[in-house]
C-alpha cells in the first residue's frame, strides 16, 4: 500500500510541476472612474478586479489620471485592499501650495524619489510616501488576494478652501501581476489515497 501511495505521488508530482509549486505569473491591468474629490470631506473610490485568477498578488502599482485641485498639500491619499488590512500611505500634503490641473502620477516601489513637497507636482513616476515609515509600500499586498470586492483609492481634502477651484480625477489604474493559488503537496497526497481507496472497492 505504501509503495502504490509513494508511486502515485510520484506520478502527481512529475506530471503536475505547475501544480505543485505554483503556476506562472500573469500580468493585470484595471482600471475605475475618477470622479470630484468633495472639499474638505473624504472620498472613497472603489475598483474591483472580479477576476477569480487573481488569487495571489506577487507585484502592484498604481496609476492617478487627471488630477487636479488648486491646492494639492490639502490632499491625503490612501489605497486599502478588499479585507482591509493593508492600507498603505500613497501622498500626503505634497506639491506645495501650486494649483495642479491634468497631473497623471505613477506610484511604484522601484520608483526613485518621492514627489515633491515644496514645489510644484508635475506629472511622474513616484514612491508611495508610507514605503518604509508606515507601511512597506506596495510589498504589503504581496501574497493577498485581488479578490472580488472593492479596493478603495481615499482621497482626504483636510483643509477646505474659501475659493476652492476644479478638484479631482479621471480615473485610477491598479496594474501588476499575480499567480492563482498553487495546489500543494498535501492536497495532491489526499487525491491520490482518495484514488487508491476507489481501486480497492
Amino acid at each position: 500500500m505504501k509503495l502504490r501511495l509513494m508511486g502515485l505521488l510520484s506520478v502527481c508530482v512529475l506530471a503536475s510541476p505547475a501544480l505543485a509549486v505554483g503556476a506562472s505569473e500573469t500580468p493585470f491591468t484595471f482600471t475605475a472612474g475618477g470622479g470630484v474629490i468633495n472639499d474638505g470631506g473624504i472620498n472613497f473610490f472603489p475598483l474591483v478586479m472580479g477576476d477569480p485568477d487573481i488569487v495571489l498578488i506577487t507585484s502592484l502599482q498604481l496609476d492617478i489620471t487627471g488630477l487636479s485641485h488648486p491646492n494639492p498639500t490639502d490632499l491625503d491619499i490612501f489605497l486599502i485592499d478588499p479585507f482591509g488590512q493593508h492600507p498603505i500611505e500613497i501622498m500626503t500634503d505634497r506639491g506645495d501650495m501650486v494649483s495642479i490641473s491634468g497631473v497623471n502620477l505613477t506610484f511604484a516601489d522601484g520608483a526613485a524619489a518621492l514627489p515633491p513637497e515644496n514645489t510644484e507636482l508635475f506629472s511622474g513616476t513616484y514612491l508611495p510616501e508610507g514605503l518604509g515609515v508606515t507601511d512597506n509600500g506596495f510589498s504589503e499586498f504581496i501574497g493577498t488576494s485581488g479578490g472580488t470586492d472593492a479596493w478603495l483609492l481615499v482621497i482626504i481634502d483636510d483643509d477646505p478652501d474659501t475659493s476652492p477651484g476644479q478638484q479631482g480625477f479621471a480615473s485610477f489604474t491598479l496594474s501588476g501581476a499575480a499567480t492563482p493559488e498553487p495546489v500543494t503537496l498535501s492536497l495532491l497526497a489526499l487525491g491520490a489515497v482518495a484514488t487508491l481507496r476507489r481501486r480497492r472497492r
